[in-house]
């Protein structure tokens, strides 16, 4: 595998130099702060489908590459274990430190039984065995059944196993032992050691090799024609706590770092993360290395070739590539290049003030290097002396090569031109337009000022299409021939910040982080796969490929043959903070806050594995089943959950998932949630299928196929049956009921007409009784007016009053009559009561554009509420009496309010008990009989409501009708 030859590379620690610290394996470093279940990590495993098993203090573990499952059961003495292996038959075994052994098979975590259980000494398996330690023996069981078959005495404990040529090996004090398949011990030879110590054992199956945990002379060595052949030597302090053989290379975990070394071409030791006890190392499937740590969890290291330097004092943040060389400036501003070909420094410029850098320039036909600093200046010095020629107070944001004599540039504040004094004489043929600008000297450069809308954010200059533009918060403006010409793409998307050109076509950067062509504001079918991406931090063309930043990710497009955008690699930086990316060389150089990352994007160089999308197990109706697929459910059990795994580690290769029912639309998923949710699903077949876009494509993982079964009253069979059946009964229903039940309807008709008949003359009879008690109350005023002998006011009274009297008697006949007609009575009515009154009375209609002549409503409905608020409220107070009526008309609905300031309804009952009248008045009564005889063709609400001022006195009553109308 090439990425496997590719990663020996990357962990090699190198030390360089004065700035540089190490050039260490670019990892992802799993913790107890994103998850990881403990830091003390002691054995890690890559079973056959793809899963990652781990031993730490918590116990046994395993990882999704979203979840971790725990694996606990009641018989055991602790959680604390290692020694992780799959036997042939699939099931993952380990051993705590107490020497017990337990194994999962069909997700179900079982002790293995022993009769007693010595020292923790890693366990091993034949084609047909198992081997485990017992007190004073050698335990074998049968692989299938595990029933014990053998045990073999031996005379101490054993510490180090392995499995040799299908034989079981192990060390015993000094010597080396084997038992073969008919469960035969031999001694082997001696082990290169003088007294017990802990030795170690390790292999391939095919070769042995030894080691020991520390001591003098400590080295590793190979068994070979029958003795332990010195292949490398070790540090006496060297403490070595587990031994592997990985991709044919010998590494050794040690408490200081990682040793590595090839056994059949190496004597050197190299070595990676040497500060960190390691525990363990594997490869997965897809070429990532995991390094265990008893301390500092674990550390993924994917299969491409990408190495991270790491920088004392130096914390990179803008680059820029320069003859093969990076042009580097740090937080603190200092400035160095960067040889990668030598990891070789040199600085340029030192740091002023700290200041955080904005910008780098290299202008290459002048020899000059540009950098602004937050400061606020912008620094030009020589490209080889790297002396400072000039040190302008203005914030430079960007410059772009215009020609052989003006550079363009924006900045805060400054949009325009500058040139060296030295070019002022030479020819442009852009002189007769730039030369026209505001003009100012400064040092050794000539500036000319051009004005722009709205805040400057950069420029760019198309050198195919000779087309200059210039960006700000506003819009995008292009300068042609010596004007400034808004460009229409900011009719499409405001807020552009820059402007990049590939595949022929001119592409913008928005403030919302998508990338659209300049020309339409939209993507076209061709560039499809470009809008897809979301986030947009950075864009770099390099050669015939664009390269895209978001915050998670770094895309390679290339356009294929027919012209469309097509994904030509990625990287994900899900663990890398990054401020800035160049290109050259076929490789990425991503600036992070863990130093200088560089990824060889080349295809060529990698071997890309896709990771695998794992059918974790499914629920209905909440219950666990061992399979969906093929099942037949019933049609009640129809809430279908699918949980799955995404085994994608390391860089991650799917970017989307989608599912598809019954080959309908595609509908995407969140990569975050590990599940599939169907609630009450139809009944019917169906067919779920999965895909995943894998580096730019779309792959089908798997088909889901299950049916749900109709009830049983939704069968055909049931419809026949349930047809007949209701056709007979019809028939006869029909033929034995028809006379009964036109006679039934008969009675329900006459019995409708008589209920109606009946409220038309309860409400006629009310009415009656309602208008007699009105004309009484008016004689009695009449009366009041000849006692008094105020002959003017009773002839104006009683001329009133007999037109009212008409008006209510004309009204009396009616069910209903428009407001306007109402309105006419209430002003006869109110104009008596004034009199009344006199001067101590006034009131009000208010209409609120309410058109009173177009609304009908039930006749007389109003006048007992107002005679009520007038006899019971303003009769009795002091004040001046004023009442007020208003109208709203909304739709289908008249709301009215009859408002009077008199003396409340709590202080009238009072004065009403006083006088010992123990029934309400009669027209409140008859109207609320009325009302509720009305509700049944009309709805008409009443509702009272009391006012009071600040002091909590009572300063009269509301009375709210609401009548739903007809119209």
């Amino acid at each position: 595998m090439n990425g496997k030859k590719y990663i020996i590379g990357l962990i090699l620690f190198t030390l360089f130099g004065v700035t540089l610290t190490a050039q260490q394996p670019f990892s992802q470093h799993h913790t107890v702060s994103n998850g990881l279940p403990s830091n003390a990590i002691y054995s890690l495993l890559e079973d056959r489908e793809g899963f990652i098993w781990l031993t730490s203090e918590e116990g046994l573990f395993r990882y999704d590459g979203d979840q971790f499952k725990s694996y606990r059961t009641k018989e055991q003495s602790s959680y604390s274990g290692s020694g992780l292996i799959q036997d042939p038959l699939g099931r993952i075994w380990h051993q705590d430190f107490d020497g017990n052994s337990f194994y999962v098979i069909r997700e179900t975590f079982q002790r293995f039984k022993q009769k007693n259980t010595a020292a923790f000494c890693p366990l091993q398996f034949t084609e047909k065995h198992v081997f485990l330690q017992e007190k004073n023996a050698i335990c074998v069981a049968d692989l299938k059944s595990l029933k014990i078959l053998r045990r073999l005495p031996i005379s101490n404990y054993v510490y180090a196993t392995a499995v040799l040529e299908k034989e079981y090996v192990y060390a015993m004090e000094t010597s080396l032992f084997s038992i073969n398949a008919d469960f035969k011990q031999s001694k082997l030879g001696t082990l290169p050691i003088d007294k017990a110590e802990f030795p170690i054992l390790f292999g391939d199956g095919k070769s042995l090799f030894f080691t020991k945990k520390s001591g003098k002379e400590n080295g590793v060595w190979k068994w070979e024609n029958g003795a332990f052949k010195k292949l490398v030597s070790l540090k006496s302090d060297l403490i070595v706590q587990n031994a592997k053989i990985v991709d044919g290379k010998i590494y050794l975990l040690t408490t200081n770092g990682t040793y590595s070394f090839n056994p059949t071409n190496e004597s050197k030791l190299a070595s990676f993360f040497n500060a960190e006890n390691a525990s363990d190392l594997i490869v997965d499937r897809k070429g990532n290395y995991w390094l265990a740590s008893n301390v500092y969890g674990i550390h993924v290291l994917p299969n491409i070739n990408v190495q991270n330097r790491t920088f004392e004092n130096f914390q990179p943040f803008r680059a820029i590539v320069y003859q093969n060389r990076l042009l580097l400036s740090s937080k603190n501003e200092q400035v160095k290049w960067f040889n990668p070909s030598t990891n070789e420094f040199e600085s340029f410029a030192e740091g002023v003030n700290n200041a955080l850098p904005y910008y780098l320039y290299i202008d290459s036909a002048r020899q000059q290097v540009i950098h602004v600093q937050s400061d606020g200046f912008s620094y030009f010095s020589d490209l080889n002396s790297k002396k400072l020629l000039h040190k302008k107070s203005l914030a430079i944001k960007k410059i772009i090569r215009l020609d052989e004599k003006y550079n363009a540039f924006v900045s805060t504040g400054f949009v325009g031109f500058y040139c060296h004094k030295n070019e002022i004489g030479k020819k442009s043929i852009h002189d007769k337009y730039i030369e026209k600008l505001e003009h100012s000297r400064d040092g050794d450069f000539h500036f000319f000022r051009l004005e722009i809308d709205g805040r400057a954010k950069s420029v760019f200059f198309n050198r195919v299409d000779k087309k200059l533009y210039f960006i700000s918060n506003v819009g995008v403006f292009r300068w042609e021939e010596g004007k400034i010409v808004q460009h229409i793409f900011t009719h499409f998307v405001p807020g552009v910040l820059n402007i990049r050109v590939w595949n022929g076509q001119e592409f913008a950067l928005s403030i919302a982080g998508n990338l659209v062509e300049l020309k339409s504001g939209r993507i076209s079918k061709k560039n499809a796969e470009l809008g897809k991406i979301q986030g947009i931090k950075q864009v770099i063309t390099y050669q015939e490929q664009l390269f895209i930043r978001t915050n998670d990710k770094i895309w390679v497009f290339q356009a294929s043959p027919d012209g469309k955008a097509e994904v030509y690699a990625s990287f994900g930086l899900s663990n890398v903070e990054c401020s800035d990316f160049t290109v050259f060389d076929k490789t990425v150089w991503i600036l992070s806050t863990e130093g200088l990352v560089s990824w060889n994007f080349d295809r060529a160089q990698q071997e890309s594995i896709a990771g695998l999308f794992t059918i974790l197990g499914a629920s209905v109706n909440g219950a666990k089943i061992a399979s969906l697929n093929g099942t037949e459910l019933p049609y009640n059990e129809n809430n279908i959950s699918i949980d799955f795994a995404l085994l994608d580690f390391g860089l991650p290769t799917i970017s989307e998932l989608q599912y598809s029912v019954n080959n309908q639309r595609w509908e995407t998923t969140d990569l975050r949630i590990r599940s599939l949710n169907f609630p009450a699903l139809a009944a019917g077949d169906y067919a779920i299928q999965i895909r995943g876009m894998v580096d730019g494509k779309w792959i089908y993982f798997q088909t889901l196929e299950f049916q749900i079964s109709p009830p049983f009253w939704s069968t055909i069979w049931f419809y026949l049956i349930v047809l007949v059946f209701i056709t007979g009964l019809v028939v006869f229903y029909y033929h034995s009921k028809l006379r009964s039940n036109r006679v039934k309807n008969e009675l329900i008709n006459d019995k409708i007409i008589l209920e109606s008949n009946l409220n038309k003359s309860l409400l006629a009879s009310i009415k009656s009784q309602m208008n007699p008690h009105f004309i009484f109350n008016a004689l009695n005023t009449i009366q009041a007016y000849i006692y008094v002998n105020d002959k003017e006011n009773a002839t104006n009274y009683l001329s009133k009053f007999s037109k009212l009297t008409r008006s209510v008697l004309e009204m009396s006949e009616k069910d209903e009559i428009y407001l306007s007609e109402e309105l006419s009575t209430l002003t006869l009515y109110l104009e008596l009561e004034k009199m009344r009154f006199q001067d101590g009375f006034s009131y009000e209609f208010i209409l609120n554009k309410t058109r009173p002549e177009g609304i009908k409503i039930p006749s007389m409905i109003l006048q007992p509420y107002i005679e009520n608020a007038i006899k019971h409220g303003l009769l009795h107070s002091t004040n001046k009496k004023q009442l007020t009526v208003s109208f709203h008309h909304k739709k289908n609905l008249l709301t009215v309010h009859i408002n009077d300031n008199g003396i409340g309804r709590k202080k009238a009952e009072e004065l009403r008990l006083k006088r010992e009248e123990m029934h309400e008045g009669f027209s409140t009564k008859a109207n609320e009989k009325r009302i509720d005889l009305l509700n049944a063709t009309k709805e008409v609400s009443v509702q009272y409501a009391d006012n009071y001022d600040k002091d909590g006195q009572a300063i009269g009553t509301t009375v709210t009708l609401n009548i739903h109308l007809n119209q």
